[in-house]
């Protein structure tokens, strides 16, 4: 889809960026097109200037193309950050955050971790390891490290950050990580922190982590009702298919497994017989990719 099919005669500004936003959710625009509808909409500098104070004001296809204007326009570092943080969080709320991380990515990579960034490090990091940057989301996962024994907000970060470095494959293991200390760092309700347990430990368990092994097997019959039950006939085929080495099948069942809502509210067990299968048949990339998506759209 290019974005000059977007500017469609009759249609206000907020149309044509829903509909870029539409189309980027549904994979049928990039990241690059995006943000080329985003600096199609027409903004007054005095707007620009001020774009933190009116974010919230507008329709949110509206404030996002605003917060990038703003952001690819200041100079400094932790303006740029705010502008993108809003940006993510609004997103976020609007069920759109894989969108706008795109949208955003080339604002995020032009800010280099350093202390005074510290209460941006989460939601940079977050980000990148969600796009599959993991290069430079690294790079902020370190910052956390670093800073954790003296700053709340590295803490903070780290608390954020820990399950997606481990998920990327990133040695994550100085820092007290269990998902015991993890979930004590959340400080939410027993139940919710036992729900993101449980499909964390089974991302983990599937791609290899080991030494997670035992608080999966603790935390498989814990009975939640945040995720509908699998098809255990459905599970059964999609590891037959890849002990077989069997390709076609076992993504077909891989996608009958994700239907109807992708990696929304998909349950652990779902989870980890995919990333397994994927895994089992070369595709450990994409098994990483699958979880860290899993997590994001959890709330991780």
């Amino acid at each position: 889809v290019a974005v000059a099919s977007l500017r469609l005669k009759g249609l206000s500004a907020n149309e044509r960026v829903l509909a870029a936003e539409t189309a980027a959710a549904n994979a049928a625009l990039d990241g690059d097109n995006l943000r080329e509808a985003y600096r199609s909409v027409p903004f007054s500098q005095q707007q620009i200037t001020t774009a933190l104070s009116l974010a919230g004001s507008q329709p949110g296809g509206l404030d996002r193309a605003l917060l990038l204007q703003a952001a690819e326009a200041a100079a400094q570092p932790s303006l740029r950050a705010e502008l993108v943080l809003v940006a993510l969080e609004e997103g976020r709320a609007d069920g759109l955050y894989y969108v706008t991380a795109q949208a955003f990515a080339p604002s995020i990579l032009s800010l280099e971790p350093e202390p005074d960034l510290l209460w941006f490090a989460g939601s940079a990091g977050r980000a990148l390891y969600a796009l599959g940057k993991y290069e430079g989301a690294n790079a902020w996962f370190d910052l956390a490290r670093r800073e954790s024994m003296i700053s709340p907000q590295a803490q903070a970060s780290l608390t954020t950050l820990w399950p997606y470095a481990r998920l990327a494959g990133f040695s994550a293991s100085d820092w007290d990580g269990s998902l015991a200390a993890w979930g004590l760092a959340r400080n939410e309700s027993r139940e919710h922190i036992a729900d993101l347990q449980t499909l964390l430990a089974s991302a983990f368990e599937a791609l290899g982590q080991a030494e997670m092994s035992d608080l999966s097997r603790q935390l498989a019959n814990y009975p939640s009702g945040t995720w509908p039950e699998p098809n255990n006939n459905t599970l059964l085929a999609l590891r037959d298919a890849a002990d077989g080495n069997r390709r076609g099948e076992a993504i077909l069942l891989s996608l009958i497994t994700l239907a109807p809502k992708g990696t929304q509210h998909l349950h652990p067990r779902k989870l980890e017989a995919i990333c397994s299968a994927l895994i089992r048949l070369g595709y450990p990339e994409e098994a990483r990719h699958l979880a860290i998506e899993a997590a994001v759209r959890a709330g991780i």
